[in-house]
């Protein structure tokens, strides 16, 4: 066999396969593709999950206003336990007679006072992750009177304080909490 022979049948040898390095790149590329869907879904489905809720936030309160005011002509008798019996929540809310949010977390409701007793209502989502709660809270803002994260009111429009970005981000950095709307 001469020199060139040996050399072409090395270099023949050598591309028959991918090499670990090929192989491991590959992976790699595999690897930071799926952790790219995955974080897309993730993004996709909570900014659903906020969209449905802050959805059924607003029609819920309506109905409130509807099955209460017109005959308690107060808010006074909310509970969640009245609001459960009245069938205000959706069906899908509700587990075992306890509403809960896309989270997991429970949803609860209480009489509250703005100007007079009873003359408004609140509605606690509580559980809200951090990546969900800042979403929530922007866009429940848009459509209640009080806004409170976690125990801190970010948006009160009767006193003429408005939400702002930096204290929604701020209360809703601390982790898992409380949104509460109040509605009138």
């Amino acid at each position: 066999m001469s020199i060139k022979t040996k050399n072409n049948h090395r270099q023949l040898k050598r591309q028959d396969g991918l090499t670990i390095i090929e192989l491991l790149i590959g992976i790699a590329a595999i690897a930071a593709f799926i952790t790219a869907v995955l974080h897309g879904y993730a993004t996709y489905k909570t900014g659903q999950r906020v969209k449905d809720h802050t959805e059924d936030l607003v029609q819920i309160s309506t109905a409130v206003e509807n099955a209460f005011m017109a005959v308690d002509r107060s808010y006074n008798n909310v509970s969640t336990a009245s609001v459960v019996a009245g069938r205000v929540i959706p069906e899908t809310m509700i587990r075992a007679g306890v509403p809960y949010n896309p989270w997991g977390g429970t949803v609860t409701f209480a009489p509250a006072t703005i100007t007079t007793a009873g003359d408004a209502f609140t509605i606690t989502s509580n559980s809200v992750p951090a990546e969900a709660c800042q979403r929530l809270a922007e866009k429940l803002a848009a459509s209640f009177k009080i806004l409170d994260i976690g125990g801190t009111v970010i948006k009160d429009e009767t006193a003429g304080d408005p939400a702002t970005a930096t204290e929604i981000q701020a209360n809703c950095g601390a982790g898992v909490t409380a949104v509460t709307v109040t509605y009138q």
